[in-house]
């Protein structure tokens, strides 16, 4: 019974992580996020300077940050958790 648990426990993360992978192909790019008003980082251009320099990988994780499938609710939802803990600052604001 605990083995066929764990695997349905390992088979939903899977599906879950494939999901994710999928939906940030699929969904479309956004140059600016009103929520945050500020323009998203863009997708890094892969040169050797680049890649040797280690700029590539920066920008690389900065992008995927940025455009993370439902960014903008999850964004929504830590700052309504912030507010519900009374908290005054949200990222310095």
């Amino acid at each position: 019974m605990k083995l066929k648990t764990d695997r349905i426990l390992v088979g939903g993360f899977a599906a879950t992580l494939f999901l994710v992978a999928i939906l940030f192909f699929l969904l479309p790019v956004q140059r600016f996020s009103e929520l945050e008003n500020r323009y998203l980082q863009k997708a890094p251009h892969l040169t050797w300077d680049n890649l040797l320099s280690h700029t590539y990988a920066e920008e690389a994780e900065s992008f995927v940050t940025d455009h993370f499938p439902f960014r903008a609710k999850w964004v929504w939802v830590k700052s309504a958790v912030e507010q519900m803990r009374l908290q005054q600052e949200n990222n310095g604001i």
